[in-house]
């Protein structure tokens, strides 16, 4: 779980459209009209998948690197739960409903700017 670690070590905030910032070390997005709190998780999956922009990235890789799951033999839907809630938050965002992408038959990959 190497990649836990990382989002541990307060990163730094970064912006993805002029107002609209992602702050992962408080979980939070914000923007002058409101604000978006994370869970952990959703901070960890917004955090892989934008360390990755534009790359298809797959549910196992997910499972292996952000739930720490290493044998390969688990099947299950948790991926894509943790990935709707995450959009569900993001369609609050202005411009978030763009930010995850579904790459069909493979993963998803991040598809916002980062500025």
């Amino acid at each position: 779980m190497a990649f836990v670690s990382i989002l541990l070590d307060a990163p730094v905030p970064y912006a993805i459209l002029e107002d609209v910032t992602v702050d992962l070390a408080r979980l939070q997005i914000t923007w002058p009209e409101g604000q978006v709190e994370l869970s952990s998780r959703e901070g960890l999956i917004l955090e892989y998948l934008r360390a990755r922009p534009g790359v298809a990235v797959t549910r196992e890789a997910l499972l292996t690197d952000v739930w720490g799951y290493h044998d390969g033999s688990i099947r299950t839907r948790t991926v894509d739960v943790h990935i709707l809630q995450l959009r569900n938050k993001l369609r609050d965002v202005p411009g978030g409903d763009a930010w995850i992408g579904t790459v069909r038959g493979r993963g998803y990959k991040f598809e916002a700017e980062v500025r």
